[in-house]
């Protein structure tokens, strides 16, 4: 026999890894993306004009909301707790795809940045 379990063995550790790491990236992607759609929603119901699709434009969208006085300060505590959850999971989820032994998994797989 040998060396082969210990191949076979390191083998299913690699593939099991990479699934593992897989399904936490797409995790933490959607999670960004629910949080800057519901972001998108809550905006969307205050402005009349289109909204950008980014995190920058709904970023400045916030702050010139901020400025005006038509919103009650509990829901712009709401949105900006909103914001800050969308701008964390982007970070979270760019820290692991530029981490090293995740960077590899994120190229097979296609994970870009955001």
């Amino acid at each position: 026999m040998g060396f082969v379990p210990i191949f076979i063995t390191l083998g299913g550790f690699v593939l099991l890894f990479s699934l593992l790491v897989n399904y936490n990236m797409g995790a933490k992607r959607k999670r960004y993306l629910a949080l800057l759609d519901e972001l998108r929603t809550q905006l969307d119901h205050r402005f009349s004009q289109p909204l950008p699709s980014d995190l920058k434009g709904l970023e400045y969208r916030y702050q010139e909301l901020k400025k005006g006085t038509s919103v009650s300060s509990e829901g712009l505590e709401r949105l900006g707790k909103l914001l800050q959850d969308a701008k964390r999971a982007r970070h979270q989820y760019l820290q692991l795809i530029g981490t090293k032994p995740y960077e590899f998994v994120a190229k097979l797989f296609g994970h870009r940045p955001i």
